[in-house]
């Protein structure tokens, strides 16, 4: 379905709403838990589509939220290093004096990869035992790239049975993104990291993972499309490319992608509206919109006199099994936190047009 679709958009209701930013904790893929972490560092889960205080709070810096959880950790760059906690109870099970751009668990939850910037080109790469914080392995990669994008993917499908293996996606704007597999590696005396370029011009980067781990989204920086991959473990094998145009009627792409089901993601665009997305296809389905937040007009967030209006929600992120949404800043200053369960959308996105 095409950007055409835009006139019937499906609507799902929110399962909470709350008042400031709350900000999503990223899980690893598969993990069903949702932690939300508000601007003091209280940490809360959603539950049954209700909202419970953890009872503790996170003492970490200000900016974005480094951070994975898997299972029954949650490990969260704070102030004085990367610490290990119980989700549950916020105990203590660890502490160490790295300081992560970001974080990752494996599938298993049994090892922390780290990735800490040395300076604007260098990067140490580190493997963790997630049980008690020691390291395993370290590694070394330069950064050819800008630095506004270092992600970490945890990989459902390994190039050898049993191999622990992680993704890495580094770069953005002009200096282009691409894509590298960490591979845990048995070195002389010690374990080491290997990391392998997945695509050689550098110009693509993997975007989101399918349930499985076996299909992935591909961003193409030179020809501005996605493309859809067969991930078989060893090198992605590219199966359908996208037409950059499929974008152009609803103002670019907004560079942010999530998988509900092996056969549906969820995509958004450059004006900041989230619409279904056919991963096979690469095609646009229809836009997703929440009740009971419409539109905004411009005059409501920005000091003009205008009458456009923009997408309701410009701050997006996923956590288990729930979509996390945040609304712009009006001029009191506040925002919302609206929670929306994926099955909803899921089911929402299936009901086909009249």
């Amino acid at each position: 379905m095409s950007a055409s679709s835009a006139s019937s958009p499906v609507s799902c209701p929110p399962v909470v709403v709350l008042p400031g930013l709350h900000t999503a904790i990223p899980t690893v893929a598969g993990d069903d838990r949702t932690l939300l972490l508000d601007a003091e560092g209280a940490v809360r889960e959603v539950v049954d589509d209700t909202l419970r205080e953890c009872g503790y709070r996170l003492d970490r810096p200000e900016g974005e939220v480094v951070a994975t959880l898997h299972r029954d950790l949650l490990v969260v760059a704070e102030n004085d290093g990367l610490r290990c906690r119980d989700i549950t109870s916020g105990a203590e099970r660890w502490v160490s004096p790295l300081r992560a751009e970001e974080v990752c668990l494996s599938q298993d939850a049994t090892l922390v990869w780290v990735v800490e910037r040395l300076d604007p080109e260098h990067l140490a790469l580190h493997c963790l035992d997630a049980s008690d914080g020691d390291t395993i392995a370290r590694g070394a990669l330069k950064d050819p790239f800008f630095p506004s994008v270092t992600r970490l993917h945890a990989v459902a499908v390994t190039t050898t049975p049993g191999a622990q293996q992680m993704m890495l996606d580094l770069g953005g704007g002009q200096d282009g993104i691409g894509s590298w597999l960490l591979t845990l590696t048995q070195g002389v005396g010690r374990k080491k990291i290997r990391a392998t370029e997945l695509f050689p011009r550098q110009d693509r980067a993997l975007v989101a993972w399918s349930p499985s781990g076996r299909r992935a989204l591909v961003w193409d920086n030179d020809d501005y499309r996605h493309l859809s991959c067969d991930w078989a473990g060893v090198k992605p094998v590219v199966t359908v490319e996208g037409d950059p145009q499929v974008f152009a009627e609803v103002e670019g792409v907004g560079f942010w992608e999530t998988f509900l089901t092996e056969d549906l993601a969820l995509v958004q665009s450059g004006d900041a509206r989230i619409w279904g997305f056919d991963p096979a296809a690469l095609t646009l389905g229809r836009e997703l919109e929440v009740e009971g937040f419409p539109p905004v007009p411009g005059r409501e967030i920005f000091d003009v006199d205008s009458d456009e209006t923009y997408a309701p929600f410009p701050f997006r992120d996923r956590s288990g099994r729930h979509l996390v949404l945040t609304t712009w800043a009006r001029h009191d200053g506040n925002r919302q936190t609206v929670v929306v369960r994926i099955e909803d959308i899921v089911a929402a996105l299936a009901v086909r047009l009249p």
